[in-house]
């Protein structure tokens, strides 16, 4: 039986804006870098974002998280 292909958050690479989302609520990013999967059991792929606080997109801080905590922001 043939299954249509799901959709995932392939569409999120270097540049595109997102949203990072915490317990405390969404952060707003921009994504830095493709860090690609990480070994081991459950193996993730990892996305390096930098924070836009109070619209400001030249924060020093950037972050490593799991490409399934983002989505694209509209």
């Amino acid at each position: 039986m043939s299954r249509a292909k799901a959709r995932s958050s392939t569409d999120i690479r270097a540049g595109s804006r997102v949203v990072y989302h915490q317990p405390w609520g969404p952060i707003d990013a921009v994504v830095v870098e493709d860090r690609g999967m990480r070994g081991g059991f459950n193996a993730r792929r990892i996305m390096r974002i930098r924070p836009i606080f109070d619209g400001i997109e030249d924060s020093m801080d950037e972050w490593e998280v799991p490409l399934e905590d983002l989505t694209l922001a509209e």
